[in-house]
């Protein structure tokens, strides 16, 4: 497994004006993707949605709340496989102009692709993820 961010984009996404967009890739089809913040399910807020096959998370505007790891899944009726972690970082301006705080992450409007090597076995899609999202 590996993990690839778009390559022209530098590493912060700002707090309330950009969205994110995360994207899980695999080879395989007839899989069932489920996506993960750190280490937990990811319980979707009204700021975030997925695509139909749910390859795909936008984030739209990034709260610093967001700022953390990401992770999908990917399965089937065989086998399981989970990316290593996005570390997805949010910059943020207090109400003072002088104080200003960041962490490195994705830049405004990047997508970043997580990465999923194939899995073995072909079979039925296992409708074991719903409860993921």
């Amino acid at each position: 497994m590996s993990l690839e961010e778009e390559k022209e984009s530098n590493t912060t996404v700002t707090e309330h004006k950009d969205p994110a967009v995360l994207t899980c890739l695999s080879n395989d089809a007839g899989i069932s993707i489920c996506w993960f913040f750190n280490g937990q399910s990811l319980l979707l807020t009204e700021r975030m949605k997925l695509s139909p096959d749910n390859s795909t998370l936008t984030i739209n505007p990034v709260r610093r709340e967001d700022a953390r790891d990401y992770q999908c899944e990917v399965s089937n009726l065989g086998s399981s496989s989970k990316s290593d972690p996005l570390r997805l970082g949010v910059k943020f301006s207090m109400t003072d102009d002088s104080t200003q705080g960041s962490s490195s992450g994705l830049s405004g409007g990047a997508i970043a692709g997580i990465v999923i090597g194939v899995l073995a076995g072909v079979g039925l899609i296992e409708p074991r993820c719903i409860s993921c999202i």
